[in-house]
């Protein structure tokens, strides 16, 4: 089982970054080897919506069915593939803090089923983490709010 997790700071309410965040159509905007993200069930998202992702991954176009398995309002949305490789568990956190919001990402992948995946391991953990750490400064600089000009 492969996990890596990373959070951000972001200077805005809870609301704004978990109206963002949540909504799995907005995915392409923030991780970057996301092309599309479709619902395949009716909105509003909660227990139960189902999601097609489809993500370059290792120069691979993959089309991976996920399925909302926790959802808790301006707190937390999880979500996991229900076919594909890699069982993926995907989850997304998100707490008020001074100054605005602690947004947490958080990916598990069983790679124990798939013998490529088994040897490279190791260095597929490695790549995600830089790869959440890398992404999760997209929606900072989305939601926070620019800074007054300054004039002198």
């Amino acid at each position: 089982m492969s996990k890596n997790r990373h959070s951000v700071v972001i200077a805005a309410p809870v609301e704004q970054v978990f109206a963002f965040a949540a909504d799995f159509e907005n995915d392409p905007q923030w991780r970057d080897e996301v092309q599309q993200m479709r619902y395949t069930s009716d909105p509003p998202v909660g227990v139960g919506t189902q999601v097609a992702e489809t993500a370059r991954i290792l120069g691979q176009t993959l089309e991976t069915p996920t399925v909302t398995t926790d959802y808790e309002p301006n707190r937390r949305v999880a979500a996991k593939s229900t076919s594909g490789p890699v069982p993926i568990v995907a989850s997304r956190d998100f707490e008020p803090v001074p100054g605005g919001t602690r947004f947490t990402y958080t990916l598990q992948g069983d790679t124990s089923g798939v013998l490529l995946f088994r040897l490279m391991g190791p260095i597929l953990t490695r790549l995600y983490q830089k790869r959440i750490e890398s992404y999760l400064g997209t929606p900072k600089g989305i939601l926070e709010p620019e800074p007054a000009a300054t004039t002198g």
